[in-house]
Formats: C-alpha cells, structure tokens, sequence
C-alpha cells in the first residue's frame, strides 16, 4: 500500500499525471476538489477564496488513515500540498518549462498577475522548496518533468514509485538561470 503526493505549481499537469497513475491501479484524491465539495475556505483574497490549510490536512490525513486501513494504493494531488506535512511514501513535485507553462496557464485565462505569480513560482523552485521542508525525514521529494509527452512523466511518476526513481530526487530541475534575464537552463 503507498501513499503518493503530487504537487506542483498550477498548469504543471498534476491532474493529468494522476489520471495516469489511476491507470495503473491507483485511487486519485485531488485536494481542490475536497476543498470546493467541503467549503474548506478561509477566507476571500482579490475576488479568490483562499483555502484553509488547517482544514485541508485534517481532512487528507482521514483519507490517507482510511487508505492505510483498507490498504488503497492512493495518489493526492493539489498545489497546496507542499504547504503542508502529510504522512506520504513519496512526494513528486511536477515541474514545466517556465515558457510551456506560461502557454498552459493563458489557456485557462489566468489574470496576468496570477499568471506571472505562478511562473516566479516555477522559477523559484517554490513547491519543490516547501515540500522539502515540510515533508524532511516525513518521505523523500522527487521532481519529474511535463515539459515533454504527458506518457514520459507518467512513465517517470511510476519509475519513483516503483523505487527506481533516483535520478529523479529534488534539485534537478534548475529554471533560475531565467529569472530577469529570460533565458534559462536546465540541469540533469
């Protein structure tokens, strides 16, 4: 029975890569869905509500307890779960190409400041950073790529969870060259 979490910065290809690991045979949480159908809300930020936290990990730690008892392979997915400690076999931070990204995120309409919000975020290393710190000594953090063909991240996905995902442990993905220069580059 495993515990997989799925984090990363919006547009990242979260939902798709756990739909891809349903696939093959595990149960999918998306914590925005339980933050929407529980109203975990906190409170409202420029027109957006904001979730509470505290609330959302109560209620992924039910899950993850009812997964263990039941033993259900799970992934949860959700860019707020690097904001948090969770009892989890692994953690896989997705990470784009800040310029795919960018592409994904106009797609959905995002207000230019959510928008470039999220792209400093994929900059900075933010989720794979906070899942660091959040999750030390709690599971090990992975970082997968979904710049590519969406088959090549879920094969990847599956390689950590399989415990063959060595080369995929946090810090190989490098966009900072980018910042206020443009152009980027990415180490492996």
């Amino acid at each position: 029975m495993t515990v997989i979490l799925v984090t990363g910065v919006p547009g990242t290809g979260k939902g798709t890569v756990s739909a891809g690991l349903a696939k093959r045979g595990f149960s999918v949480i998306a914590a925005n869905s339980l933050v929407g159908q529980l109203h975990l809300w906190s409170r409202k930020e420029n027109g957006s509500k904001v979730a509470d936290l505290a609330a959302l990990r109560r209620e992924l730690l039910k899950a993850i307890s009812l997964a263990r008892k039941f033993r259900v392979d799970t992934v949860i997915e959700g860019h707020l779960l690097c904001e948090m400690r969770l009892p989890a076999d692994a953690c896989i931070v997705l990470r784009t190409d800040p310029d795919i990204l960018r592409k994904r995120l106009e797609k959905r309409r995002y207000p230019k400041a959510k928008l470039e919000g999220n792209i400093e975020a994929e900059l900075v290393d933010y989720c794979t950073q906070l899942s660091e710190r959040n999750l030390k000594g709690a599971c090990p953090v992975y970082e997968v790529s979904t710049s590519g063909p969406i088959r090549s991240s879920v094969r990847d996905a599956a390689a950590i969870i399989d415990g063959k995902g060595g080369r995929f442990r946090s810090g190989w993905v490098d966009w900072s060259g980018r910042i206020g220069r443009g152009a980027g580059k990415r180490r492996v």
